[in-house]
């Protein structure tokens, strides 16, 4: 049964969730939405990058990517998904 977070009723949220519900559920160590940020930083030499993570992004585009992932397990990473 999946658990309901704060998303529409009947998606597998990354989001809102308890992070040992998330990783239990997925059977992984990380949520999957994570490994994606990882894997895309390390692919376009992102964590090389000083000062990365001092400006927050867009709030509609962090949140239509919150979405995506909450109904597909996958998103635009890194594309402006509006």
């Amino acid at each position: 049964m999946i658990e309901m977070g704060h998303y529409a009723k009947g998606l597998k949220n990354e989001f809102g969730e308890v992070l040992s519900t998330v990783i239990e559920r997925d059977g992984t160590q990380l949520p999957l939405v994570v490994e994606t940020c990882i894997d895309f930083l390390h692919a376009n030499s992102a964590h090389e990058t000083e000062g990365i993570f001092r400006k927050s992004g867009n709030a509609g585009n962090m949140r239509a990517i919150k979405e995506q992932f909450d109904k597909s397990n996958d998103a635009p990473i890194g594309q402006s998904p509006c």
